[in-house]
């Protein structure tokens, strides 16, 4: 019975397990948390031809992007006006979830993490490559993905995948390749102590490779990985050719296996060296943005140098919003006023100026007072009245009367009925007088 009972239950978490996957869809727009999604998009440049142009090696191999799954980790940390790092991975299995000892780490740089599953070393190049990519324009759909800060990595066979696809690809994976246990070299490789050379991976020099060299790079090993002397030797070909921002670590003991988290730690830190000095640059330019009243661009600045550390980044960012705080109570009083057309004015200008993040509650005040259908008797009344203004001679007074007191009536809550009301009470006031 009881043998029943556990298989049974193995039946049940099985199952669990297939319809968590059936169940599989795109993510929510900002979700936190890790979970597993999929996609309907690829990625511009994920085409045969672009793949020929930048001299891949492999051959085409078709797939449908609908068919394919990712493992996504986002840090709970996340905002969405605050933009994150992205760290494809690319496994040399068939999961595409990123390995324990980056998570954490990923997490503290402000990364989001994601992988193909299905990927693994048994899985056509090409479609590995191009998966990435996929990964890269599909979260940019979804969360608020810096620019700068695209990296690309895998372990082994995922490794040497993740290496061409950095070189091809430099201008997707923005900042740079993270390389374990693994690494392949564009051009031929040298085998010094042979006097021998293994053929180029690449048919030519792929055409964006000097941008590549000013990307960071990271070769992690072990001193027992039997890939080390491979990857010490594709190291030393980047730095011959001047990949100058090439780092390579070597973990005493360690043989074909993902690095301790303490050591990862300092991966990561060449990878982000840069960033102190982008925040001082990016906080430089928002300064005259700021000045100048153009909050919304000058929060697209001041978000990624706080994001990268930058204390005096936050402080601002904390002005900008407190002001658009003091501005959005002031635009609520016209809506206490029942003056709603100044109220919508209000809003749409702050939501103007401070941008979608900042000027969120604008935005979604001014949707909600959008639905109010007192907003559009009073646009209908504001245009009456505005015509009323231009027809009116002088010299013959009684239509523009007739009008006010047709506008009144049909538009009495309205703050053009009030005006309307108040002219009215000038023209009587010379007959009152007159009865007096």
């Amino acid at each position: 019975m009881k043998q029943l009972l556990l298989k049974n239950l193995r039946f049940g978490l099985s199952l669990g397990c297939w319809m968590t996957i059936l169940r599989a869809e795109e993510p929510k727009p900002h979700q936190t948390g890790s979970f597993r999604a999929t996609f309907s998009e690829t990625h511009p440049l994920s085409t045969r031809e672009e793949f020929d142009r930048r001299k891949n090696p492999e051959s085409y191999e078709a797939y449908r992007i609908q068919d394919e799954s990712f493992q996504i980790h986002v840090p709970q940390t996340y905002r969405e006006d605050r933009p994150h790092g992205l760290f494809v991975w690319i496994s040399s299995g068939d999961g595409g979830n990123i390995p324990g000892a980056f998570r954490g780490h990923l997490a503290d740089f402000n990364y989001i993490a994601v992988g193909a599953n299905q990927s693994g070393n048994n899985r056509h190049v090409y479609t590995r490559k191009l998966l990435a990519l996929d990964a890269v324009h599909n979260l940019k759909r979804f969360y608020n993905i810096d620019a700068d800060r695209g990296v690309i990595s895998g372990s082994s066979g995922g490794g040497r995948t993740a290496s061409e696809t950095a070189v091809a690809y430099p201008d997707v994976f923005t900042g740079g390749g993270y390389y374990v246990i693994g690494a392949n070299y564009y051009g031929r490789l040298h085998f010094e102590e042979l006097n021998s050379y293994l053929p180029a991976r690449f048919k030519g020099k792929p055409p964006l490779y000097d941008l590549a060299k000013t990307r960071p790079f990271v070769f992690h090993t072990g001193s027992k990985d039997f890939n080390q002397e491979d990857t010490l030797r594709v190291y030393r070909h980047y730095v011959k050719d001047k990949f100058e921002q090439s780092l390579y670590i070597e973990d005493k003991g360690l043989g074909h296996s993902i690095p301790r988290a303490d050591s990862i730690l300092n991966g990561l830190i060449h990878l982000n060296k840069g960033l102190e000095e982008k925040s001082r640059k990016l906080l430089e330019d928002a300064r005259p943005l700021l000045q100048q009243g153009r909050f919304a661009e000058a929060f697209e600045l001041l978000s990624r140098s706080e994001v990268y550390g930058n204390a005096t980044a936050k402080e601002w960012i904390d002005q900008m919003r407190a002001a658009a705080d003091r501005e959005l109570e002031s635009a609520k009083a016209f809506l206490e006023e029942n003056q709603l057309l100044a109220a919508h004015a209000a809003f749409s200008g702050l939501e103007a100026r401070f941008g979608p993040k900042v000027g969120r509650a604008a935005r979604t005040a001014r949707e909600t007072l959008e639905r109010d259908p007192a907003l559009e008797n009073e646009k209908i009344a504001a245009n009456i009245f505005h015509g009323i203004q231009q027809r009116y001679s002088p010299d013959n007074p009684d239509p523009t009367i007739g009008f006010l007191e047709k506008l009144i009536e049909k538009y009495p809550e309205t703050q053009a009925a009030i005006h309307a009301q108040a002219v009215l009470d000038r023209f009587q006031q010379p007959v009152m007088q007159m009865n007096d």
